[in-house]
């Protein structure tokens, strides 16, 4: 017997922007990205090399902006992220396309 199956799509426009650090403040990378219905919160991974590992960087996030402004950026090293919606039950949805920032 065929189960109904049902695709979502996921967010494929995750993109970013790096600050460096300055006297005053750290460096810090901002995300944006467009919603999908499914998606009740998000959750945003890093990782210093392509493909991950990643490590969550921030969760539980109801808008469609993160800044991450984690102690240890670098300035002139790259990052990469990815984003997983989360929806209402708790459960990721699906995986990003993976943003690739560098911090200037």
């Amino acid at each position: 017997m065929l189960q109904k199956t049902s695709f979502v799509a996921c967010v494929n426009n995750l993109e970013g922007v790096g600050k460096a650090s300055s006297r005053s403040s750290g460096a810090e990378v901002t995300l944006t990205w467009s919603g999908i219905n499914d998606a009740a919160t998000y959750t945003v991974q890093r990782s210093t090399t392509t493909g991950g590992p990643y490590s969550t960087v921030g969760s539980k996030i109801t808008g469609l902006a993160f800044v991450d402004q984690t102690a240890g950026l670098v300035n002139g090293d790259t990052y990469f992220y990815v984003l997983q919606p989360v929806n209402s039950g708790g459960s990721a949805v699906c995986t990003s396309n993976q943003a690739s920032v560098k911090i200037p």
